[in-house]
Formats: structure tokens, sequence, C-alpha cells
């Protein structure tokens, strides 16, 4: 065989090589950027406060919901629900923030079809009736009524023939079990990226947190407080709990974050005191909101703030650490009333 004719053979066995790899490489490709959008919707991070629709962490209503009251007092009082229109407002800055035509979006519960409403008043209105109606069925349980308004009224009917009141569990199943029926029409998708893993995505099933996060029982709060941390990943709730195979009672809720790194936030005005390194909190932090209201954040890698020290709602305060007893790093938040420890979840909506 000459050199040219070698050199022939050597080309033609590389270009077999190549279209025989071509194939393989396109799959690996593709299946690495589908492991990239993977990793950018199930981050160990948890969800970003948009995710879970908790915007800058400000509790407040938009202008737009609050330029509604009035309608939505008339209409309340109409549909036999004076006593709501706080809750029916934080209902609204959910569904749209009081934006567009249809800000209770209540054109499904209305016609049966979406946009079928384009008058604000009208979407009040009818928005208003479904709600007084889903009030009334599940006999003024407010998490009932609120998950019933975003799934409809057959999971009351749902949550009756099970365990009798609302749960986050049960709103999961419902949703599963309806979109399992329903997702052969292509009308629906998971509206958060952790509903994914149920394979939940017939309506909202975190809506009942969603809209509580803007509303505050009996005038507790004027509606303004910031969140802790830019982003809420819950890793321990408040109560009874395992540690060890022992029973534990928790006294506060756990939120991940990064030690070192990841700034801590006071959640209201208050006057700061600062602990030296406690055996099991750690380093932490005290506000003093008023002659009642304490809220607490613990296991600190360091305060940011001195004895006396007035701070404003949004100031930072320490940054997240595992001092104390503590397995990893995060936050561990407490809400003290009297003296007595409350459930922060509970008490901020959160």
């Amino acid at each position: 065989m000459n050199n040219k004719t070698s050199k022939h053979v050597k080309k033609a066995s590389a270009l077999s090589v190549f279209a025989f790899l071509t194939p393989f490489i396109i799959i690996i490709f593709f299946s690495f950027l589908f492991f990239v959008m993977l990793l950018g919707i199930f981050t160990d991070d948890g969800f970003d406060n948009a995710d879970h629709d908790f915007g800058d962490g400000n509790s407040n209503l938009s202008d737009e919901v609050l330029g509604y009251r009035s309608l939505i007092t008339e209409y309340a009082e109409e549909h036999g629900v004076p006593d709501q229109v706080d809750l029916i407002m934080a209902l609204m800055m959910q569904e749209s923030g009081g934006k567009g035509n249809d800000p209770m979006q209540s054109s499904e519960s209305h016609c049966g079809s979406v946009d079928c409403i384009d008058d604000p008043e009208l979407s009040i209105d009818k928005g208003i009736e479904y709600f007084a109606s889903v009030w009334e069925q599940a006999d003024e349980r407010m998490e009932l009524a609120l998950q019933s308004y975003n799934f409809g009224s057959g999971f009351i009917d749902y949550v009756e023939e099970n365990e009798g009141d609302y749960t986050l569990q049960q709103a999961i199943d419902f949703s599963a079990e309806k979109y399992e029926e329903l997702k052969h029409t292509g009308d629906y998708g998971c509206v958060r990226p952790d509903a994914i893993m149920h394979d939940a995505c017939y309506g909202d099933i975190y809506y009942v947190d969603a809209v509580l996060q803007y509303y505050h029982e009996d005038g507790e709060f004027d509606g303004t407080f910031t969140m802790p941390l830019d982003t809420m990943y819950i890793t321990s709730t408040f109560g009874e709990r395992t540690i060890n195979g022992k029973p534990d009672f928790h006294n506060g809720t756990d939120l991940r974050c990064k030690g070192g790194i990841t700034e801590i936030k006071a959640m209201m005005d208050g006057e700061a005191r600062v602990a030296p390194l406690h055996s099991s909190l750690g380093y932490y932090v005290s506000l003093l909101h008023n002659e009642e209201v304490i809220t607490r954040y613990a296991h600190m890698s360091e305060q940011l703030v001195r004895n006396g020290d007035k701070v404003k709602k949004g100031d930072v305060i320490g940054i997240c650490g595992s001092t104390g007893n503590s397995t990893g790093p995060h936050l561990h938040l407490d809400v003290i009333i009297d003296g007595e420890n409350l459930d922060p979840q509970t008490y901020f909506g959160f």
C-alpha cells in the first residue's frame, strides 16, 4: 500500500469513528443540559422566595389591593362574610396582587372558563360570593376554606371523607388524584417545582401558606414584617419531634442557611439583646419588639449588633452559623409572647 492510499484509509477510518461516536456525543451533551436544568429546579438551598411567593419577604399588601378595600368590604357584607375582609384582601394579594381585570381570579368559579371576567368589580363580587360559599361549607375553618377556593369545593368533601380537617398532606393527595384524572387534557402543570416530586400538579398545594403570609388575625401586626432570610426553607417545625430515637419538643422553627455567608435580618423593629456564647443556642440575638413580644435568632456565626442597639425591620443582625448545640448551619427562630414560646409559622403566617 503506497503512502497516498494509506492516508486515504486513515482518513476514512477517522471519519467512520467520528460518525459512530457522534450520536453518543449528542446524547451526552443534551443529558448534561437536562441535568443542569434539574439542578436549577431542585437546589439544595430550597426554593427561592419567588417560588413560594414571598416576594421581597414583606407581608405588605400592594397599593392595588388596598385600593379595593371599600369594594371588598361592600361585597363581604352583601355575601355574609363581613368579618373576613382582611382575609379576602390577603387572598386577592396572592391571586393577582390586585392587578388586572380579574383581581380575584374568579372567572373559572363563575363561568367555568378562564378569562370570562374583564371587570374588577364583577371579579370581586363573584370571587367573594364563591369564597363565602366555601367558607360556609368548610364550617368557617380558615385553612380548609382557603385551599377550597383554589381547588374547588370538592376538596371539602374529600377532607370530610378522610381525616376531617385540612392538612398539607390532604392537599397533596387530593391534587395528585385530580392531576392523574385530568392530566390527559393538557390543561394542568405544576405551579411550584416542589409539587413535581409529588406529581401534585392540580392547583397550588401550598396555597394556604401563600395566602396567610399576607394575613394576621386580630390585628396583632400592621401587616409589615420582613422574613429573616432571603430564602425560607424550613428544616424543622415547631412542636414534637424525635431526636436520636428519643421524643423531643422543639420550641422554635429551623431554617436552612449557609454558614458564614447568609445574612439574618430583623423581622420587625426592636431593641437588641446580645448574649455571650450559649451552650445550646450558641451565639444569638434577641429583639424586644414591645413589652410582650420577643423574637430570637440562634446559632449565629457572628452577631452584628450590640446590646441595646435600636434596629429596624430588615436590618442585618447576624450571620448564619452552627454554634451551640447544632448539627449543621441553620437559623433557629423563636417567637416568645409573655414568656411563652409560640409557633413562628403560625404567628407570622409564613
